[in-house]
């Protein structure tokens, strides 16, 4: 069952762009103005569609007009390729631990002029 009180919190300090098509959820971005990606997500669906690009695109422009230079995420390994596409580059791994999972990811890091 999903921690619906620590989503809100997470979810109250980030800027969110939302994706539709056909009145389903496509995907989303959240961001915090600072210019750290905290989470994208693309519904399976409208996978390898255009949207978290659609979602990055925009996220990109509005940070860049708000006087960001760097963009930073920490990806997971599967969307570590979409982030290096987008001119990101891997500053370190990290193993992350929680509930008894391992996972791996990737911080990574664009600039841009």
């Amino acid at each position: 069952m999903p921690d619906l009180v620590a989503w809100r919190s997470r979810l109250a300090r980030l800027q969110v762009l939302v994706a539709e098509a056909d009145n389903a959820l496509a995907g989303f971005i959240g961001f915090s103005t600072d210019g750290h990606i905290d989470l994208l997500y693309t519904a399976p669906e409208y996978a390898r569609r255009g949207v978290a690009s659609a979602l990055y695109g925009e996220t990109e422009r509005r940070l860049s007009a708000s006087g960001v230079r760097v963009l930073c995420t920490e990806a997971s390994l599967v969307a570590a390729p979409f982030f290096s596409l987008q001119g990101f580059t891997v500053a370190a791994h990290q193993r992350i631990s929680a509930s008894a999972r391992q996972r791996v990811s990737a911080s990574c890091v664009a600039a841009w002029p």
